[in-house]
């Protein structure tokens, strides 16, 4: 058996830049089922392409800042003003239905504002934000008129308030969400904040403007004049929308982010935090109602709701910049889980309906802001396509999150009773998805801090070198164990090199995939001519790895014996020589099958002045 080591491979590889293209060209003749794209092997502490080096961070980023501050305005306030509406749809004599279908309307509207989320990507990266943002802003102002024509059938609200709406303000949250990411990076927190703060002015504004609307001229021109006024302001806003360059912030999502755990845990957390968060505003009228206070009153307090979420995107883009998103984020849902477990359920009058509306208001908003700049700062080159990947698994949660919470109340009777009683247990399910978001975000919080073993293909590739070491040999052979301590000292020099380079030591993903290739490289050299290995001298590697005064050890690389049951006379030979003479260089060959090819290896000093000046460090 060939008694060259992978670490030796590896130490050769790494000292003559000449002889990589060797070594990968062996490896490519193994059968591995790794992904070694450029991707899968890259460096954990090379920067992403499309790095923020060159983000202006300012300038006319700040018109970007204002236009997409206006458009959020007509969305989530729009969104927020949906409870005030479908509250006065119930109360029309045009249509006969209850507060569950009705709010199916407004959950289909969201889930198709982010089902539509990498739609959104692909078409904004075609035909460019400005065109995309033009056409979905015709299409909301549009959809709204056509709505007040719709009112008396419910099959037209689904078909214009929901899904066309929902499709139209689906593009608009894309270019809210991404644009600020490509002009700005060290302001990143306080640009998103403010334009988040626009969503949070319109779910302060439209309620009590929708209210009043109502009362003055009817539903069917509250919906028309809404139209016009996101016609006459968002069409110069999306003209407004330039990009820095073309396809930067709608770059093609990097798949291989969804093997990233703390990406993977964060977007769970999201997916299921949203079931939460719209509960609240929803809902805030019709429990008004129920423990006696009016209409007005209930508007608002849901206006009182998206004033505060206006603060708390405000705040929180700048706590963000302070405290990190990933700390912030966990903050604000740990805030807002709190508030619903504790405030809601004895808010039987209006000062504590009011405080809990402030408070749950504050970290509704502060968590919208934080969850795509920590995406960001997770995949710096690809913010545009992961937020909107991971906005994409906020439909179920938009689209029942909400309608689930009015299924409870329905079966209980709240709609009818006077009494926050039969409200509970909407409340406590709100409460518990929001704490069970919360979890989540801590885990993935602190996965960014855990070692490389955490990664889901750190973990694969773990697993996929031990199959290969044991798999390879016969299972009571002594190579077995041979060969499990070659890949762990292999493991041991690689992280060794790394700290001397100046960087951690940990064994990296790219590590393993490098060890896995070695080793398929031995096992099809050590196999070439022969049906069995013979196994290495038994001091093989207390010579090679572990003893320091014997700096002159080295190994030929030869053909195994027919000699299977232990070391052969030549290899013992060898040996003998090269302690007596540590100087000399060696030649290492290698053959499989007719192909040949030969490459020098480094002398025996020169290993050893690397491993002096590795102990010295």
């Amino acid at each position: 058996m060939a008694t060259n080591t992978i670490a030796e491979f590896a130490t050769t590889s790494s000292m003559d830049p000449s002889c990589q293209g060797d070594a990968m060209e062996m490896s490519s003749l193994s059968q591995s089922p790794l992904n070694t794209n450029e991707d899968t092997v890259r460096n954990e502490e090379e920067p992403p392409q499309n790095a923020t080096s060159a983000i202006p961070d300012g300038g006319y980023g700040w018109t970007i800042v204002a236009s997409c501050f206006t458009l959020l305005f007509w969305i989530n306030g729009y969104t927020t003003a949906w409870g005030v509406l479908q509250a006065a749809i119930v109360q029309s004599p045009r249509l006969h239905t209850n507060i569950r279908t009705i709010t199916f309307v407004g959950s289909l509207y969201m889930a198709c504002m982010v089902a539509f989320g990498l739609i959104s990507v692909r078409l904004s990266r075609e035909y460019g934000i400005r065109i995309t943002s033009l056409v979905a802003t015709i299409f909301f102002g549009s959809g709204l008129i056509i709505t007040s024509f719709t009112l008396e059938h419910l099959a037209g609200l689904f078909c214009i308030a929901g899904l066309l709406v929902g499709l139209s303000t689906s593009l608009l949250y894309t270019a809210t969400n991404t644009m600020p990411t490509q002009w700005f990076s060290r302001k990143l927190g306080t640009a998103n904040g403010i334009v988040k703060a626009g969503g949070g002015v319109g779910a302060t504004v439209l309620p009590l403007a929708t209210q009043a609307m109502i009362d003055k001229v009817g539903l069917q021109w509250t919906f028309r004049i809404l139209g016009a006024s996101i016609l006459v302001t968002g069409i110069p806003c999306a003209f407004l929308l330039t990009e820095l360059t073309r396809g930067a912030t709608t770059s093609r999502f990097d798949w291989s982010q969804l093997k990233s755990m703390p990406f993977l845990t964060l977007t769970m957390s999201g997916a299921v935090g949203v079931f939460a968060l719209f509960v609240p505003p929803f809902f805030l009228p019709v429990f008004a109602r129920s423990i006696g206070l009016s209409a007005s009153t209930g508007a608002g307090l849901v206006a009182g709701f998206g004033a505060s979420t206006a603060v708390g995107r405000l705040f929180g883009g700048w706590i963000c910049d302070r405290m990190g998103a990933f700390n912030s984020l966990a903050i604000a849902a740990l805030i807002n889980s709190v508030s619903m477990l504790a405030i809601w359920p004895v808010s039987s009058s209006l000062p504590p309906l009011f405080t809990f509306a402030i408070i749950n208001g504050c970290a509704n908003g502060s968590f919208f802001v934080a969850l795509p700049t920590a995406v960001a700062a997770l995949a710096p080159g690809s913010a545009a396509a992961s937020i909107s990947l991971m906005t994409s698994f906020w439909t179920p949660g938009y689209l029942m999150g909400a309608p689930l919470a009015g299924i409870l109340i329905d079966a209980a009777g709240a709609s009818e009773a006077s009494s926050i009683e039969p409200y509970r247990a909407a409340i406590f399910y709100a409460a518990g998805v929001g704490s069970a978001a919360t979890f989540l975000i801590v885990v993935s919080r602190l996965m960014l801090t855990a070692p490389p073993t955490m990664e889901l293909s750190w973990l694969q590739n773990l697993h996929l070198i031990l199959t290969r070491v044991t798999g390879a040999c016969p299972q009571k052979s002594n190579w077995r164990g041979v060969a499990v301590s070659e890949v762990r000292h292999t493991l041991h020099c690689l992280a060794d090199r790394r700290e001397v380079s100046g960087g951690q030591r940990v064994v990296t993903n790219e590590h393993l995939v490098k060890a896995c290739h070695y080793f398929d490289v031995r096992i099809l050299v050590a196999d070439a001519d022969y049906d069995e290995p013979s196994p290495p001298g038994s001091d093989f590697f207390r010579d090679y790895y572990d003893d320091a005064t014997r700096e002159g050890i080295t190994e030929s690389l030869q053909a195994p014996s027919d000699n299977r049951s232990g070391p052969s006379s030549s290899r013992q030979m060898e040996r003998q020589r090269a302690r007596k003479n540590p100087a000399s260089p060696t030649k290492t060959t290698i053959a499989i099958g007719k192909r040949k090819a030969c490459e020098d290896a480094p002398s025996a000093n020169s290993m050893a002045e690397s491993r002096k000046a590795h102990r010295s460090t």
